[in-house]
């Protein structure tokens, strides 16, 4: 399907990249096909490209994509039940894109903070990280990470069994 089509841009991308010396761009088609890989459970895969783009990056020093890996490679660990590596990674890629001002990126792995808690239980922190990325993501007006942040707290409220706030979570 489309993950197909995607993986296959992806690759000529790659290659492309290669040819030109784009490193950049080259790291960032690694996050891509770590995170395509990831949604498909194909966990050793996508830790395998998102290892290449952190590698890649940390040589050229490129913060962003660093980033980005080092949250993907959070979110890989907590799907695999790794949460205690997860969330070091995570909070690693939160503290990097606060300090280059990217909050969209800031808010999606402040999301996958709060899934990771609420897997390992926490439901408190879970809603601590929950609402911040919420806050954050209207504050920047992203709709997705708006709809994400909301969804995980439906989830926390109504663990809570405080059914009041989760309706209102899911009305965002």
């Amino acid at each position: 399907g489309k993950d197909q089509e995607a993986l296959e841009y992806l690759d000529r991308s790659l290659q492309l990249a290669k040819q030109e010396g784009l490193t950049n761009v080259i790291a960032t088609c690694y996050v891509n096909i770590g995170a395509i890989y990831s949604d498909r459970r194909k966990y050793e895969l996508s830790l395998k490209y998102l290892n290449l783009s952190l590698d890649l990056s940390k040589k050229e020093n490129d913060l962003d994509n660093i980033s980005s890996a080092l949250g993907n490679i959070g979110e890989v660990l907590s799907k695999q039940g790794n949460y205690k590596e997860a969330l070091e990674k995570e909070f690693e890629a939160i503290k990097i894109k606060q300090e280059i001002g990217d909050q969209l990126g800031e808010s999606t792995f402040l999301i996958n903070v709060s899934v990771t808690y609420f897997k390992m239980g926490d439901v408190s922190l879970a809603i601590k990280y929950g609402e911040k990325a919420l806050t954050l993501a209207e504050k920047i007006e992203a709709a997705k990470q708006i709809q994400d942040a909301s969804r995980i707290l439906v989830d926390c409220y109504r663990k809570k069994g405080d059914f009041k706030k989760a309706l209102e979570m899911q009305t965002l």
